[in-house]
């Protein structure tokens, strides 16, 4: 019986996460849906929840065969096991993101926790004595151990999986795989230098300098605070938007200083995506910067440079183009030939030198927005005609990154 608990746990968790990345209640994307669960638990990620439960209990079980094996003897019982798992629990729940790195693969550390974690039955002997307390105190121990051992793969499992099962699968294989005596000491330190190559990869892929956006709102964009949850003030927001980017990589490609232009045609709630989208790249751009551009807006990378593959249903294409953007004292201009003609200006409050901000948000171009509005928001691209003079428009600071 204690079994078929243990794993109805796991498959509980694996549930709850198939339905967390969906979208069970009508209107409502998954990422609206998580977002309501996270608020209604004052802040709790409910993928975090099940997800640390999915990814850890299944390599838990080494240790908790032999935990059982010892209790059949009449050395536990079946509050000792649960004690056990609790005490585990408290460890892993506990822990909160930090920077992963691959070297960690290769740490005295690393390979002292998973010694532990390999044989458990050398564990049990130095630290047993009978009832739920101790067995609870042992779970804390043990529960070390297995966070020393699993804390950068539950780190990645969490990065790549909140809305991808497969991946967060396939760490909790390699996890499981690590931890068997036999062939998990053939995997420790591949998996070291293939995590060194990725993060190798991450660092490559940055961009970093300005964003401004001009959409139909009448009103500063209600989508800023809402995080896309509430409607545009007309239903549907239309909107173009320009990038300068003064430094960045695309797997050893310098970006900066080459510049972006967007036509964005999002038919309702922007949190609930459907969007169609179009690029304009600079057109001194080398094939491969140019090539990556296209990736980065058009959604086929993860990471902060990868913002729109989940909102972008249709991308209408990519092309060249002299694309201009210009600062003049705090006015911002883009050009993109006849297609784009745009200039946003910030508005102005009591303190003419202090810009009118919205600061500490989770909005997608970035944290910190300056409210702004539009003096010129002309576009006329792909059978799209929109003057957006006066409307609603933001700039803020950019600084993305590739997956994490």
């Amino acid at each position: 019986m204690v079994w078929i608990g243990f794993y109805g746990l796991v498959l509980v968790a694996w549930v709850a996460l198939f339905l967390l990345s969906r979208a069970p209640v009508s209107g409502l994307s998954a990422v609206e849906y998580r977002a309501s669960l996270c608020a209604q638990a004052m802040g709790a990620d409910p993928v975090a929840l099940f997800g640390m439960w999915a990814l850890m209990l299944p390599t838990f079980a080494p240790a908790l065969r032999v935990y059982a094996e010892v209790g059949a003897v009449g050395a536990s019982d079946a509050r000792g096991m649960a004690a056990l798992v609790a005490g585990c629990a408290v460890v892993w729940l506990g822990f909160s993101e930090m920077a992963a790195a691959g070297l960690y693969q290769f740490t005295a550390l690393k390979q002292a926790c998973l010694s532990r974690c390999r044989h458990p039955l050398t564990f049990f002997p130095e630290h047993w004595a009978p009832g739920p307390a101790r067995a609870a105190r042992m779970g804390l121990h043990l529960g070390a151990h297995c966070l020393g051992c699993c804390w950068v793969l539950m780190l990645l499992g969490f990065g790549g999986g909140a809305m991808n099962l497969l991946w967060m699968g396939a760490a909790t294989v390699f996890m499981v795989m690590e931890k068997l005596p036999g062939p998990g000491a053939y995997l420790t330190r591949p998996a070291g230098f293939a995590l060194l190559l990725v993060g190798g990869l991450v660092a490559a892929r940055t961009l970093k300098g300005e964003l401004i956006l001009n959409c139909n709102c009448t009103v500063f964009c209600p989508c800023v605070v809402s995080l896309g949850k509430h409607p545009p003030t007309e239903g549907y927001c239309p909107a173009w938007l320009g990038v300068r980017n003064d430094e960045g990589h695309f797997n050893g490609e310098k970006l900066g200083e080459l510049n972006i232009g967007m036509v964005l045609d999002i038919l309702g709630n922007m949190g609930r995506g459907n969007w169609k989208a179009a690029a304009y790249i600079d057109d001194r751009a080398s094939e491969k910067a140019y090539d990556g551009l296209v990736r980065i807006f058009s959604g086929k990378v993860r990471g902060t440079t990868g913002l729109f593959s989940m909102p972008v249903s249709e991308f209408l294409g990519a092309q060249r183009a002299r694309v201009v953007f210009e600062t003049a004292g705090k006015k911002r201009r883009l050009m993109v030939g006849k297609i784009i003609q745009g200039e946003v200006e910030p508005i102005t409050g009591p303190d003419p030198d202090r810009e009118v901000m919205v600061t500490n948000t989770g909005y997608w171009m970035g944290p910190d927005i300056t409210i702004a509005q539009a003096n010129k928001g002309r576009v006329r691209a792909h059978g799209r005609v929109w003057d957006f003079d006066g409307r609603s428009a933001g700039i803020c600071r950019i600084d993305w990154h590739g997956p994490t």
